[in-house]
């Protein structure tokens, strides 16, 4: 059902998010091993990303906090800055095998790559005969308004991790790729004990049934009022809030002041936020939210910055 929702013509299923990008950047690696070309096994990600908690997704994060005290660093990665396209060019050489990014940063600050900045790597790619490794993790699957964030660009990359909503709240993870690269993972080149079992497929199933025109379109218009009557509230508290951030339900808010302290009045007052880089907080509503919901975390957020202002 996956590959005949999206661009993929193989599925590889996992447990979770991290599990998702190891095997993406396994498959990015094989297929260039597989075509006689064992040096390219480089990739190319955004300094202070995410992509996961294990070993090697911590090294392609590029963040010192995050591989700090976990010993030897893992190689074959290399990192340029949020927007400096210069940098990630000059990165590409005959070692690189993929460029892989998040198409809106989570945990680093809610940032929504721009559609023309998509393309463009996606051109880059092209021309240098690397892969496109685009982590839908944490805004696929409805949460960007779009089954995935990508859509907006209108590109197709070559490899898909991704979790999270595909689960709605179950473990389930899975890497979606082209036929091109799917033929460098033959037997014996990736598995997992639990990837794909009978109960996590009923649940990726059930999911897949709810993502429809229907919810996007609740989506999209909670989006828009959310975002709109967050920036009324920064405009009433400027001194609180620097910026309203995000796409569709993937929404942050860039404070001026502490963001534990926010998030902890937030929590007292029944609204649950997560922290993010750049004194951010993120705010993850359901899919199916409805306008009175929002209401309410609204008159939340209202109160708690007229508290701390």
């Amino acid at each position: 059902r996956l590959a005949e929702k999206t661009f993929a013509d193989s599925v590889i299923f996992q447990n979770s998010g991290a599990e998702a990008t190891e095997a993406a950047i396994k498959v990015a690696r094989r297929y260039f091993y597989s075509i006689g070309k064992k040096h390219k096994n480089r990739i190319i990600c955004i300094k202070n990303s995410f992509h996961g908690r294990t070993i090697a997704a911590i090294h392609a994060s590029g963040s010192k906090k995050m591989t700090e005290g976990f010993g030897p660093k893992v190689p074959g990665f290399d990192h340029f800055e949020f927007g400096d396209h210069k940098k990630l060019k000059k990165l590409i050489n005959k070692n690189t095998a993929a460029i892989m990014i998040e198409t809106v940063m989570g945990e680093g600050g809610i940032k929504v790559i721009p559609n023309w900045c998509i393309k463009a790597i996606r051109k880059i790619c092209n021309q240098r005969g690397i892969l496109l490794i685009l982590d839908e993790v944490q805004c696929g699957i409805g949460r960007s308004g779009k089954f995935f964030a990508f859509d907006y660009a209108n590109v197709k990359p070559d490899i898909v991790p991704i979790a999270k909503g595909i689960g709605g709240g179950f473990p389930i993870g899975a890497v979606l790729m082209t036929k091109k690269v799917a033929k460098a993972m033959v037997p014996g080149t990736h598995g997992s004990t639990f990837g794909g079992n009978p109960l996590a497929m009923a649940v990726g199933n059930a999911v897949l049934d709810q993502i429809n025109k229907t919810l996007l379109i609740n989506v999209n218009k909670m989006s828009k009022y959310f975002i709109h009557e967050l920036n009324e509230i920064k405009i009433k508290y400027p001194k609180v809030i620097k910026e309203v951030r995000g796409v569709g339900l993937l929404i942050g808010l860039q404070l001026f002041k502490d963001q534990t302290e926010f998030i902890k009045k937030l929590m007292e007052n029944k609204l649950l936020t997560i922290r993010a880089a750049e004194n951010v907080i993120r705010i993850l509503p359901p899919l199916n939210v409805k306008k009175k919901e929002i209401n309410m975390a609204l008159k939340i957020i209202n109160k708690v910055c007229n508290e701390i202002k």
